[in-house]
C-alpha cells in the first residue's frame, strides 16, 4: 500500500465500511434482525459509534496483563463447598465449566472504581461484574442454527459484559439474546458417608426430627420400605398409625433397638451429623460423588417432592434449609431449577412460609416408579433446561472486584450459587481460538515483532493458542514454517515484522483474522498493518485483535481515536498477583508517578510530553523504511554499559548509527539488561553483522575494564572482540548539554530512524530532563550519533556527565 500515512485508516475504513454494507444488504431481514458480527446493522449504514464493542478492530492495551473481575462476595463453589471471590488465593481449587477441579493460578487484588454491571438470569439468579468480564454466550441466532442442525460455524462466543449489556434484547425488544450452558454435572469423587445418601435423602423429606422415624405412605410403603432395607436401614419395629391415617411411621437402623451400639444407630448417626430437630443437607453430602448426590436428591423428590403440570419436578418444603439443599443438589448435577418463597396457607388460613424449588429435570429425580413414570425425560424446549437466560445487565455502582485465572482447559470457572460458567480471561488467543473454531477453515494470520515471539508466546506460550484450544482440535503444529492447523481445516500462520522483507510476506496472503501481537514493538509494524489490512478480505466477518503495549506510535495513535476500533484498557495493578513480587516492588520504587510509568503500568497511549526533549512527530517526519536506507559511510556500535546485573539493574544501551554525508540513521536498538559478558557480546555481534568502523563505549562507570570486556568476547563463529577498533567516551557535562545538540540535528532532519525502534522511541519521548532515571538507550542513542556528527566526537573524551 503506497497512500500517504494519513490517507491509510481513511482509505480503509471506505473499503470496509462498503463491504459491511453490502453484506448487511444482503443480509439483512425486513423486519430490522441482527446477525452476528453486526448486531446493531442499520446503524452502521451512519459513522459506527466510537469504541463499538462489534468494531472491525479490537486494539486491547495492557501495561502487563489484566482481569476481568467480579464482585469480592461473588460466591465461588469449591470441590469441598463454598468461598467467595474475595477469599480466593493462588493454588486454591475451583470447579470448571464441566463440573471438574481446577487451580487458581492466579489471582489479581481488589480493584476499585470499576464500572460494575448487574448481570439477570432467568432463574433469578444475580452476579456483578465490571464492564470487561468474560462470559462464553449463545446469542438467539446461534441458538437457531444449531438447534436446526445448520450454519456449524454458528456457536457461543466470548462476550464482555458491556457487549452483552447492549445487546440483551432482541426481535425489538421481545427475545432474549443471551445464554449461557448449565454446569455439567460436578465430577467428584465418591466419599466415606456415615448414612446412604438414599436414605438420608429420605429422612430429611419424612423423617422425624427427633430420631431415626420416617413416615410413608400406604401407597408407596413397601417399594420405599425396601430400597431402604437394601441400603442397609430396615424396619426395626412396629409402625406406629393414627387412626383413620392412610400413612404410618416407620423406626429405622435400629433407632429403638437396644442390643445395638448406641453409637452406630441411625439416630446417633443423625445427631452426629447435626440433623436432629435441624433437617439439611450436610456439605460432605452436597460435594460427593455424583451418584451420592443423585442418591440423596432421589430421596428427598420420593419423600417429599412431586412431579406438576407437564411433567416437570418440584420440591416444596416449609423449611428453607431443605428446600436450599435440594436446589443445590440439582444445580450440581447439571438441572436449572428456580426456588421460590411464598406464603402456606391450610384451608385459607396463612400458617407462615413455605419454598417451591421447580425444574425440568435432565435425568431421573425419582425411584418411586409411579412418580418416574410421569417425568417427562424430553422436551421441546431443552434450550429453556439447558440453557441460563441474560435478562438484564444494567450498569450498577461500582463495587470492589477482582479475578482470578484458572488451570481449566476451557478457562472457564464456576460462579455464583446457580453455579454459572464464566471466563477467567479474554487474551488475545482465545479470541483467536473462537474465531478458528466457530468457522471451518478459517485463515488467521499472527503478526509478530520476531518470529520466535509468535512461536514461543503465541502458539506455545503458558497462555497461547495450544494452551486453550482442546487436544482433540489440533491436527497439526508445524514449528519450523509457524503453521499451525485444526482438525476443522483452520489454518493460523505466523509473520514476523522485524524487517521490511519479513513483513512483505503478508502481501500475498488472504485472511478471515488477524492478530497483531505487540504492534507498537514491530520494527516494520506500519507495513505490516498495511498489507494485513488489505489481505483480510476472506469471510463476511473480517476481524482484527491488537493486543499490545501502549507506545506512542503514530499508528496506535490513530487507533486510539478510530470509530471502527474499540479499545480495552488494563493495568499491570490489575494482575499484581501474577507478578513477582521483588519486580512489582521495583516497577513502583522506579516508575510510579512517572511518565514512563503511566505508560507501561497504567497502558496510557501519551501524547507528546511537556519538557521531553523527543517527540514523536520530530521521530516520524524522518522515519525511512530499509528499502530507503543508502550505503554507509560509516557505522558505529554505541553503548552505555549499566553498572550492575541484577534483575533490578538498569538497561545497558546498545544502539548502531550510521552515517551517510550529512545525514544519519539509527540502524538498530539492541539494549537490554545484560551482564557485562553478555553486553559486550552484543556489541561485538554487531560490529560484524552490520560491517561497522568501531565501537564507542561510555566509560565513566566502569573506566579501562569497558574495554577489557569487550576485548574478551569470543563469539561461535571464532571471531573475537580483541581486535575490534574501539574508542572510549568519557561525559564531563550534564545529559542535557549532550542531547540537546542531538535533538537539534532531528529537527533538521538530519537524523533518520530506519523502521521502528519502539524501546528506543518510547524512552525518547518520555524522558523529561531530571525525572524518570537515566535513559540508557537514549544515552547510547547520543554517544552513536555524536561520535558520527561532531568533530569532537573523535578525541578521547566528551562532554558531560554519566
Amino acid at each position: 500500500m503506497t497512500a500517504a500515512p494519513e490517507r491509510r485508516l481513511e482509505i480503509l475504513q471506505r473499503i470496509y465500511a462498503l463491504k459491511a454494507y453490502q453484506w448487511i444488504c444482503d443480509k439483512q431481514d425486513c423486519n430490522g434482525t441482527s446477525h452476528p458480527g453486526f448486531p446493531h446493522a442499520h446503524s452502521r449504514r451512519n459513522q459506527r459509534p466510537t469504541n463499538d464493542p462489534d468494531a472491525l478492530i479490537w486494539l486491547l492495551l495492557a501495561g502487563r496483563g489484566f482481569g476481568k473481575a467480579l464482585a469480592l462476595d461473588t460466591p465461588i463453589p469449591t470441590p469441598t463447598g463454598w468461598t467467595t471471590m474475595g477469599g480466593l488465593a493462588i493454588g486454591d481449587r475451583v470447579l470448571d465449566d464441566q463440573g471438574r477441579p481446577c487451580q487458581v493460578v492466579f489471582a489479581t487484588e481488589t480493584q476499585c472504581d470499576r464500572e460494575c454491571y448487574r448481570v439477570v438470569f432467568d432463574d433469578g439468579s444475580v452476579i456483578v461484574a465490571d464492564a470487561e468480564h468474560m462470559w462464553l454466550t449463545w446469542d438467539k441466532r446461534a441458538r437457531k442454527a444449531h438447534g436446526r442442525s445448520i450454519q456449524p460455524q454458528y456457536g457461543p462466543q466470548i462476550r464482555t459484559t458491556i457487549e452483552i449489556a447492549s445487546t440483551v434484547i432482541v426481535q425489538n425488544g421481545r427475545e432474549r439474546n443471551h445464554s449461557v450452558v448449565n454446569t455439567g454435572p460436578l465430577e467428584l469423587p465418591d466419599r466415606s458417608l456415615p448414612i446412604d445418601p438414599y436414605v438420608l435423602g429420605a429422612w430429611l423429606g419424612d423423617g422425624s426430627s427427633a430420631c431415626a422415624e420416617i413416615t410413608v405412605s400406604d401407597e408407596d410403603a413397601d417399594e420405599l420400605l425396601r430400597a431402604l432395607a437394601a441400603a442397609g436401614e430396615p424396619v426395626t419395629g412396629p409402625a406406629r398409625r393414627k387412626e383413620g391415617a392412610r400413612c404410618a411411621t416407620y423406626p429405622l437402623g435400629g433407632a429403638r433397638n437396644r442390643a445395638q451400639p448406641r453409637s452406630t444407630s441411625l439416630t446417633a448417626r443423625l445427631r452426629a451429623l447435626g440433623l436432629l430437630k435441624n433437617r439439611h443437607v450436610p456439605e460432605r453430602y452436597l460435594r460427593a460423588s455424583q451418584s451420592q448426590r443423585l442418591a440423596v436428591l432421589q430421596g428427598l423428590m420420593d419423600t417429599d417432592g412431586s412431579v406438576i403440570v407437564g411433567g416437570h419436578v418440584e420440591f416444596c418444603t416449609t423449611r428453607q434449609a431443605l428446600a436450599d439443599g435440594v436446589f443445590e443438589l440439582a444445580v450440581s448435577l447439571g438441572h436449572k431449577p428456580v426456588k421460590r418463597a411464598e406464603r402456606a396457607r391450610i384451608e385459607g388460613r396463612d400458617v407462615g412460609p413455605r419454598w417451591r424449588v421447580t425444574w425440568s429435570p435432565r435425568h431421573q429425580v425419582f425411584r418411586l416408579a409411579r412418580k418416574a413414570t410421569a417425568v417427562r425425560m424430553t422436551t421441546t424446549q431443552a434450550n429453556r433446561t439447558a440453557h441460563r437466560y441474560i435478562v438484564a445487565c444494567e450498569q450498577v455502582p461500582s463495587v470492589p472486584v477482582r479475578c482470578i485465572a484458572v488451570d481449566s482447559p476451557s478457562h472457564l470457572f464456576l460462579a455464583g450459587r446457580t453455579m454459572i460458567p464464566t471466563h477467567n480471561t479474554r487474551s488475545a488467543a482465545e479470541w483467536s481460538k473462537t474465531r478458528m473454531l466457530g468457522e471451518p477453515k478459517h485463515r488467521l494470520g499472527i503478526v509478530v515483532p520476531r518470529f520466535a515471539d509468535g512461536r514461543d508466546v503465541c502458539v506455545e506460550g503458558e497462555s497461547g493458542l495450544l494452551s486453550v484450544l482442546p487436544d482433540d482440535r489440533v491436527k497439526d503444529w508445524n514449528r519450523s514454517l509457524g503453521e499451525l492447523k485444526l482438525a476443522n481445516g483452520s489454518i493460523a500462520r505466523i509473520y514476523a515484522a522485524d524487517t521490511e522483507k519479513s513483513a512483505e510476506t503478508l502481501r500475498g496472503p488472504q485472511f478471515h483474522s488477524l492478530w497483531y501481537e505487540e504492534l507498537a514493538n514491530q520494527r516494520y509494524g506500519p507495513v505490516a498493518w498495511d498489507l494485513g489490512m488489505m489481505a483480510l478480505r476472506l469471510g463476511s466477518d473480517p476481524r482484527v485483535c491488537v493486543s499490545t503495549t501502549p507506545k506512542p506510535t503514530k499508528l496506535i495513535k490513530e487507533l486510539v481515536v478510530d470509530p471502527q476500533v474499540h479499545v480495552t484498557r488494563g493495568s499491570t495493578y490489575d494482575n499484581a498477583a501474577n507478578l513477582p513480587a521483588v519486580i512489582l516492588e521495583r516497577l513502583r520504587a522506579k516508575y510510579e508517578g512517572t511518565t514512563i510509568g503511566r505508560q507501561e503500568l497504567h497502558a496510557e497511549v501519551l501524547d507528546d510530553i511537556e519538557g521531553a526533549l523527543f517527540t514523536l512527530d520530530l521521530i516520524e517526519r524522518a522515519r525511512i523504511l530499509e528499502s530507503g536506507c543508502p550505503e554507509m559511510d560509516r557505522i558505529v556500535v554505541a553503548v552505555d554499559p549499566a553498572t550492575t546485573s541484577t534483575a533490578q539493574s538498569d538497561e545497558t544501551g546498545v544502539v548502531v548509527v550510521g552515517q551517510h554525508a550529512d545525514q544519519l540513521y539509527v540502524l538498530a536498538d539492541l539494549s537490554g539488561t545484560y551482564t557485562p559478558s553478555e553486553w559486550a557480546t552484543v556489541a561485538v555481534q554487531a560490529y560484524y553483522d552490520s560491517n561497522a568502523d568501531r565501537i564507542v563505549a561510555e566509560t565513566n562507570q566502569g573506566g579501562d575494564m569497558v574495554e577489557t570486556v569487550v576485548r574478551q568476547v569470543r563469539l561461535p563463529d571464532g571471531r573475537t572482540g580483541r581486535n575490534v577498533p574501539y574508542r572510549k567516551v568519557t561525559a564531563t557535562r550534564g545529559k542535557v548539554l549532550r542531547a540537546e545538540p542531538v535533538q537539534a540535528l532531528y529537527e533538521q532532519r538530519r537524523v533518520h530512524h530506519v523502521g521502528h525502534l519502539a524501546e528506543l522511541e518510547s524512552q525518547m519521548t518520555t524522558w523529561v530532563p531530571g525525572t524518570n532515571g537515566s535513559p540508557d538507550r537514549l544515552d547510547a542513542l547520543v554517544w552513536g550519533v555524536s561520535a558520527l556528527a561532531f568533530k569532537q566526537a573523535r578525541t578521547l573524551s566528551f562532554a558531560g556527565t554519566a
